[in-house]
C-alpha cells in the first residue's frame, strides 16, 4: 500500500492521485488532509510516502532539501524545478496540472472578449506579474480561448471517468 497525501474529495488533486495510482499499477491509499500545509507536515513526518501538491506549497522545501520533486503533472517541465521531469516522459500519460483561468457569460459580445483576452494576456506577460508568481513557484503558461475549451473538454472527459470509478458520481 503506497500512501499518497490528498485533500478535497474530488479535486483535481485526489484525481490525479487516483490515476496515477491506476496507471502505475499501485494500490493507492488516497490519505485525505484539510489542505496542503497538513498533508506537506505528514510527509515531512513520513506518514506519507508521496504528495501530490501545488509546486508554491513545496518550493521552500524543496529549497531546504527537505523534499525532492519526483516529476510534475503538467505537460511541460516546470521551469521552477527543470531537472524534475513531466509524468509522461517517466512514462506515466498524466497531464492534469492545475490551471486559473477567466470566464463570462454565455452570448458575451466577441469585442468584449477581444478586449478581455488583450488585457489578461498582456498583464501575464508583464514582469510586474511574473517576477512575483516566479518567486512563488507559479509556472505561468498562457492559453487562449480555443486552447483552453480544448483542454477543459479532456479534463472533464478524463474526470468524469475517474470520479465514477471512485463512486463519487454515477
Amino acid at each position: 500500500m503506497f500512501r499518497l497525501g490528498n485533500h478535497d474529495p474530488g479535486s483535481f488533486v485526489h484525481l490525479s492521485t487516483i490515476q496515477l495510482g491506476r496507471l502505475a499499477g499501485v494500490d493507492v491509499q488516497s490519505v485525505n488532509f484539510v489542505g496542503g500545509p497538513e498533508s506537506l507536515n505528514a510527509l515531512l513526518e513520513g506518514k506519507l510516502d508521496a504528495l501530490i501538491q501545488h509546486p508554491g506549497l513545496v518550493f521552500p522545501k524543496v529549497k531546504t532539501g527537505q523534499v525532492r520533486v519526483l516529476g510534475v503533472l503538467e505537460e511541460k517541465r516546470s521551469a521552477t524545478f527543470p531537472d524534475a521531469p513531466t509524468l509522461r516522459e517517466i512514462g506515466y500519460d498524466l497531464n492534469l496540472g492545475g490551471y486559473v483561468m477567466v470566464i463570462g457569460p454565455r452570448g458575451i459580445s466577441s469585442s468584449l472578449r477581444t478586449l478581455l483576452h488583450d488585457a489578461f494576456k498582456k498583464a501575464m506577460e508583464d514582469p510586474l506579474f511574473l517576477e512575483p508568481m516566479k518567486a512563488k513557484a507559479f509556472d505561468i503558461r498562457y492559453q487562449g480561448p480555443e486552447e483552453l475549451k480544448n483542454r477543459l473538454s479532456r479534463d472533464y472527459e478524463l474526470n468524469a471517468k475517474l470520479l465514477k470509478a471512485v463512486g463519487l458520481i454515477k
